[in-house]
Formats: structure tokens, sequence, C-alpha cells
């Protein structure tokens, strides 16, 4: 997905419905897990 922590919060909001905080807070759980990595172009789900 196109959204990475440097995003304006209006478009966080916009896409999920969350605060940029609320969306920060479920990524980090996310990667905290390796269910996620962050790239040059977003974020995207780790291939088992």
């Amino acid at each position: 997905m196109p959204i990475t922590e440097k995003s304006p919060p209006a478009k966080i909001n916009d896409l999920f419905g969350v605060s940029k905080k609320t969306y920060k807070k479920a990524i980090g759980a996310l990667y905290k897990k390796r269910l996620i990595e962050f790239t040059d172009a977003g974020t995207k789900l780790v291939e088992k």
C-alpha cells in the first residue's frame, strides 16, 4: 500500500477512517509480529 509513516493524517483518515496515531499503533503491532515490512514504495505484507 502506498502509505508510509510520513503520509499526511488526512490521507490516512480518508483511506482507513482512523487517526494517524491509531494507524501507527496498528502498523507497529503488525511490524513487531513480522507480518509487514516497510519499503520505499510503502508498506507491504511479508510473504511466508
